[in-house]
Protein backbone atom coordinates (compact mmCIF):
# COMPACT_ATOMS: atom_id res chain seq x y z
CA UNK A 1 0.00 0.00 0.00
CA UNK A 2 0.63 3.44 -0.37
CA UNK A 3 0.36 6.96 0.64
CA UNK A 4 -0.90 9.80 -1.37
CA UNK A 5 2.25 10.96 -0.98
CA UNK A 6 3.82 8.18 -2.44
CA UNK A 7 5.71 6.21 0.51
CA UNK A 8 4.85 3.09 2.64
CA UNK A 9 1.85 3.25 4.60
CA UNK A 10 1.61 1.51 7.68
CA UNK A 11 -1.32 -1.82 8.04
CA UNK A 12 -2.85 -1.30 11.35
CA UNK A 13 -5.19 -4.03 13.21
CA UNK A 14 -8.85 -3.15 13.64
CA UNK A 15 -7.89 -2.27 17.52
CA UNK A 16 -6.55 1.36 16.12
CA UNK A 17 -3.11 3.23 15.83
CA UNK A 18 -2.80 3.81 19.97
CA UNK A 19 -2.41 -0.12 20.68
CA UNK A 20 -2.46 -2.41 17.45
CA UNK A 21 -1.83 -5.21 19.86
CA UNK A 22 -3.11 -5.15 23.26
CA UNK A 23 -1.07 -7.54 25.64
CA UNK A 24 -4.24 -8.79 27.34
CA UNK A 25 -4.30 -11.20 24.59
CA UNK A 26 -0.63 -12.69 25.23
CA UNK A 27 -1.15 -13.05 28.95
CA UNK A 28 -1.30 -16.39 30.75
CA UNK A 29 -1.15 -14.31 33.88
CA UNK A 30 -4.74 -13.13 33.10
CA UNK A 31 -5.66 -16.56 33.01
CA UNK A 32 -4.28 -17.07 36.74
CA UNK A 33 -5.76 -13.68 38.27
CA UNK A 34 -8.99 -14.74 36.60
CA UNK A 35 -8.90 -18.12 38.63
CA UNK A 36 -7.08 -16.46 41.90
CA UNK A 37 -10.32 -14.24 41.76
CA UNK A 38 -12.89 -16.73 41.40
CA UNK A 39 -11.25 -18.88 44.57
CA UNK A 40 -10.91 -15.24 46.60
CA UNK A 41 -13.70 -15.23 49.40
CA UNK A 42 -15.99 -11.55 48.03
CA UNK A 43 -14.92 -9.85 51.33
CA UNK A 44 -11.55 -9.82 50.04
CA UNK A 45 -11.48 -9.57 46.39
CA UNK A 46 -11.03 -5.36 46.98
CA UNK A 47 -7.69 -6.02 49.32
CA UNK A 48 -6.84 -8.87 47.32
CA UNK A 49 -7.17 -6.26 44.01
CA UNK A 50 -4.98 -3.28 45.99
CA UNK A 51 -2.66 -5.64 47.07
CA UNK A 52 -2.16 -6.73 43.34
CA UNK A 53 -1.88 -3.00 41.81
CA UNK A 54 0.44 -1.70 45.01
CA UNK A 55 2.94 -5.05 44.54
CA UNK A 56 2.38 -4.38 40.65
CA UNK A 57 3.64 -0.17 41.12
CA UNK A 58 6.45 -1.21 42.89
CA UNK A 59 7.83 -3.83 41.20
CA UNK A 60 7.96 -1.11 38.04
CA UNK A 61 9.30 1.16 40.04
CA UNK A 62 12.17 -1.18 41.50
CA UNK A 63 12.84 -3.08 38.28
CA UNK A 64 12.96 0.19 36.46
CA UNK A 65 15.84 1.63 38.96
CA UNK A 66 17.59 -1.78 38.97
CA UNK A 67 17.67 -1.06 35.09
CA UNK A 68 19.29 1.95 35.64
CA UNK A 69 21.90 0.81 38.01
CA UNK A 70 22.73 -1.92 35.76
CA UNK A 71 23.24 0.60 32.49
CA UNK A 72 25.49 3.17 34.29
CA UNK A 73 27.42 0.27 35.80
CA UNK A 74 28.03 -1.43 32.51
CA UNK A 75 25.97 -0.13 29.43
CA UNK A 76 22.39 0.48 28.39
CA UNK A 77 22.86 -2.47 26.09
CA UNK A 78 23.96 -4.67 28.49
CA UNK A 79 20.99 -3.54 30.55
CA UNK A 80 18.44 -4.23 28.24
CA UNK A 81 19.71 -7.19 27.41
CA UNK A 82 19.36 -8.43 30.52
CA UNK A 83 15.90 -7.67 30.77
CA UNK A 84 15.10 -9.03 27.80
CA UNK A 85 16.90 -12.73 28.88
CA UNK A 86 14.84 -12.06 32.27
CA UNK A 87 11.44 -11.35 30.37
CA UNK A 88 12.19 -14.94 27.88
CA UNK A 89 12.73 -16.33 31.56
CA UNK A 90 8.98 -15.57 33.43
CA UNK A 91 7.17 -18.16 31.65
CA UNK A 92 8.91 -20.48 34.13
CA UNK A 93 7.69 -18.56 36.71
CA UNK A 94 4.09 -19.59 35.46
CA UNK A 95 2.66 -22.49 37.79
CA UNK A 96 3.04 -26.38 36.48
CA UNK A 97 0.28 -29.05 36.71
CA UNK A 98 1.52 -32.39 37.27
CA UNK A 99 0.24 -34.56 34.66
CA UNK A 100 1.12 -37.77 36.69
CA UNK A 101 -1.37 -36.92 39.17
CA UNK A 102 -3.96 -36.12 36.79
CA UNK A 103 -3.60 -40.04 35.44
Amino acid sequence: MTSSRGGPTAILPPHGPAHPWPAGDFAPGGSLATYRLEHTPKERVARTLSAWSIGNSVSIALCTALAGLLADATSPRTALTVAGLLMLATPLLLPRRNHRAAR
